[in-house]
């Protein structure tokens, strides 16, 4: 597993959405290819280990609460595969007042969304870890035009 570190992995960011809830990776992933991104998913840690293992991500949007394993469990396991690996996390979970300082503490430089976020806040997030230009997109046409939870 070798994600790519400080330049992007393609032309269009490549990124990893995972989250158990099948109707939100959906909506996620409409959301991110309606901006530009290029976009998989994954329900669960070992399906999220799989993709990692077999391509390069640039970014992945992981959720807290996973079937398998919390978001945390499955960051280390990706840190203790590739020690040398940069890839950028966006964490998103309902209970942020609990994960919070559990998440703080053991990835100092951890970028957070509670659930719900509108799709402004999770591209702002991205564009932040990736250390990119914001991708060319009307977001609050794509936040209306998709019934996206407003907060």
């Amino acid at each position: 597993m070798k994600p790519a570190t400080g330049i992007l992995a393609s032309p269009c960011p490549r990124i990893l959405v995972v989250d158990d809830v099948e109707s939100l990776r959906w909506l996620l992933v409409k959301v991110l290819r309606r901006v530009g991104y290029i976009v998989d998913m994954a329900g669960d840690g070992c399906g999220a280990l799989r993709k990692i293992r077999e391509s390069r991500w640039d970014a992945v949007i992981l959720d807290m609460e996973l079937p398998d394993m919390t978001g945390l469990e499955l960051y280390e396991q990706i840190r203790r595969e590739d020690a040398d690996a940069a890839l950028p996390v966006v964490f998103i979970t309902g209970r942020p007042e609990y994960y919070r300082a559990r998440c703080l503490s053991l990835v100092p430089e951890a970028l957070m969304l509670a659930k719900p976020f509108d799709a402004e806040q999770l591209v702002s997030q991205l564009e932040h870890c990736l250390g990119a230009r914001p991708l060319k997109a009307d977001l609050p046409a794509v936040n209306s035009g998709l019934g996206w939870p407003r907060s």
